[in-house]
């Protein structure tokens, strides 16, 4: 799955979830350093594909409305394969960096901003309003 193919797919579901705020991690092995699960309790279904984002987030908010408090975690084994989610509710703390953050943007942009220099990390996505930004190696850019 490439970046423009996940691009498209956020976009989409950013117009589906207009009322909603998500935060996306994309990640390829591991899971990254700088971050952690928060608790949820029910914890919604994992295992499903980024291609079902838009679907998936509506039922998990049904069933439990915290989730939309910290990142969607989604994974892979390898650059080849297809981005599966892998945790609710996560929380960010990125190291300092030498990239800039912009100002009046909040602190989850610019938390996505630093995030996305953290290694293992491929892209990171904030949906809301309608509209997503993707967050790739220090550089942040509307969809």
């Amino acid at each position: 799955m490439t970046l423009g193919d996940c691009d498209r797919l956020v976009k989409g579901a950013a117009r589906e979830l207009a009322g909603a705020h998500v935060i996306v991690c994309l990640y390829t092995g591991a899971t990254p350093s700088f971050c952690e699960p928060m608790p949820r309790d029910p914890v919604p279904n994992l295992q499903w594909l980024l291609n079902d984002l838009a679907l998936e987030f509506s039922k998990a908010k049904a069933v439990n409305p915290t989730v939309e408090d910290g990142v969607l975690m989604f994974g892979r084994s390898t650059v080849g394969a297809a981005y599966q989610a892998s945790g609710w509710s996560y929380r960010l703390f990125p190291p300092p960096t030498p990239v800039a953050t912009l100002a009046n943007k909040g602190s989850a942009f610019n938390s996505c901003l630093l995030m996305s220099h953290v290694a293992g990390v491929d892209a990171l996505y904030q949906l809301g309003g309608g509209m997503a930004w993707r967050f790739q190696r220090g550089l942040a850019s509307p969809l």
